[in-house]
Protein backbone atom coordinates (compact mmCIF):
# COMPACT_ATOMS: atom_id res chain seq x y z
CA UNK A 1 0.00 0.00 0.00
CA UNK A 2 1.00 3.41 -0.97
CA UNK A 3 1.68 5.93 1.65
CA UNK A 4 -0.65 9.08 1.69
CA UNK A 5 0.15 12.24 3.05
CA UNK A 6 -2.90 14.94 3.24
CA UNK A 7 -3.61 18.32 4.15
CA UNK A 8 -6.71 19.93 5.68
CA UNK A 9 -8.20 22.91 3.57
CA UNK A 10 -10.28 25.45 5.56
CA UNK A 11 -12.51 27.73 3.67
CA UNK A 12 -13.65 29.37 6.78
CA UNK A 13 -10.82 31.92 7.14
CA UNK A 14 -10.02 32.62 3.72
CA UNK A 15 -11.79 36.50 3.80
CA UNK A 16 -11.27 36.46 7.69
CA UNK A 17 -8.90 39.80 7.41
CA UNK A 18 -10.37 41.38 4.36
CA UNK A 19 -11.51 45.22 4.79
CA UNK A 20 -13.42 45.58 2.03
CA UNK A 21 -14.25 43.96 -1.39
CA UNK A 22 -11.38 44.00 -3.14
CA UNK A 23 -9.05 42.58 -0.22
CA UNK A 24 -12.12 38.88 -0.12
CA UNK A 25 -11.71 38.63 -3.81
CA UNK A 26 -7.70 38.62 -3.73
CA UNK A 27 -7.73 36.26 -0.93
CA UNK A 28 -10.49 34.13 -2.76
CA UNK A 29 -7.94 34.55 -6.13
CA UNK A 30 -5.11 33.55 -3.88
CA UNK A 31 -6.73 30.32 -2.79
CA UNK A 32 -7.61 29.13 -6.09
CA UNK A 33 -4.63 29.87 -7.15
CA UNK A 34 -2.70 27.41 -4.54
CA UNK A 35 -5.45 24.92 -5.15
CA UNK A 36 -4.90 24.95 -8.91
CA UNK A 37 -1.08 24.27 -8.44
CA UNK A 38 -1.95 21.49 -5.95
CA UNK A 39 -4.12 20.10 -8.58
CA UNK A 40 -1.33 20.15 -11.41
CA UNK A 41 1.27 19.04 -8.87
CA UNK A 42 -1.34 15.63 -8.54
CA UNK A 43 -3.22 16.81 -5.54
CA UNK A 44 -6.79 15.22 -4.93
CA UNK A 45 -9.46 15.56 -2.80
CA UNK A 46 -10.20 12.66 -0.79
CA UNK A 47 -13.16 11.20 -1.94
CA UNK A 48 -14.24 10.55 2.20
CA UNK A 49 -14.11 14.45 2.90
CA UNK A 50 -17.32 15.66 4.21
CA UNK A 51 -16.76 19.47 2.24
CA UNK A 52 -19.82 20.66 3.69
CA UNK A 53 -17.81 21.62 7.23
CA UNK A 54 -15.80 24.37 6.11
CA UNK A 55 -13.13 22.23 5.46
CA UNK A 56 -11.96 19.34 3.23
CA UNK A 57 -9.26 16.96 3.20
CA UNK A 58 -6.28 17.11 0.10
CA UNK A 59 -4.28 14.21 -0.15
CA UNK A 60 -1.31 12.74 -2.25
CA UNK A 61 0.92 9.73 -2.28
CA UNK A 62 3.96 12.16 -3.61
CA UNK A 63 6.19 12.47 -0.90
CA UNK A 64 7.95 15.60 -2.62
CA UNK A 65 4.73 17.03 -3.47
CA UNK A 66 3.47 16.19 0.26
CA UNK A 67 6.88 18.35 1.45
CA UNK A 68 5.97 21.01 -1.00
CA UNK A 69 2.68 21.85 0.45
CA UNK A 70 3.25 20.72 3.78
CA UNK A 71 1.21 17.64 3.90
CA UNK A 72 1.35 15.50 7.36
CA UNK A 73 1.85 11.73 6.51
CA UNK A 74 -1.35 9.75 7.51
CA UNK A 75 -0.98 7.87 10.72
CA UNK A 76 -1.58 4.21 9.61
CA UNK A 77 -2.54 1.38 12.47
CA UNK A 78 0.14 -1.14 11.68
CA UNK A 79 -1.02 -4.95 12.36
CA UNK A 80 1.50 -6.52 14.48
CA UNK A 81 2.50 -10.27 13.53
CA UNK A 82 2.43 -13.20 15.98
Amino acid sequence: MEKQFSYVWRNKFLTLDAESIDDMIAGLEGAADYLQQMKDAGVVLDPNSDIGHDFAMLVTSDPSVAERFDFDPDEEEEEEED
